[in-house]
């Protein structure tokens, strides 16, 4: 999700964890594959996004872009 306030605007990604999960409180560098590229570029311009499985479940930064 581009932000946690209405309306809720959210593309559908895949985070590249290897072979270690994502532990809750964890922080962690990993990186996304975006479904659509708008997807991907809503993200770089929002600068920070929000995880979403059924409701909010984390929060990412962007902190490099790879084309």
């Amino acid at each position: 999700m581009v932000t946690r306030t209405e309306p809720l605007v959210g593309y559908d990604a895949w985070p590249l964890l290897g072979d270690r999960p994502l532990e809750p409180g964890a922080k962690r560098r990993v990186g996304f594959v975006f479904l659509s590229e708008e997807g991907a570029e809503a993200m770089r311009q929002a600068g920070t996004f929000y995880l979403w499985e059924g409701g909010f479940i984390g929060e990412a930064k962007v902190v490099a872009k790879v084309d």
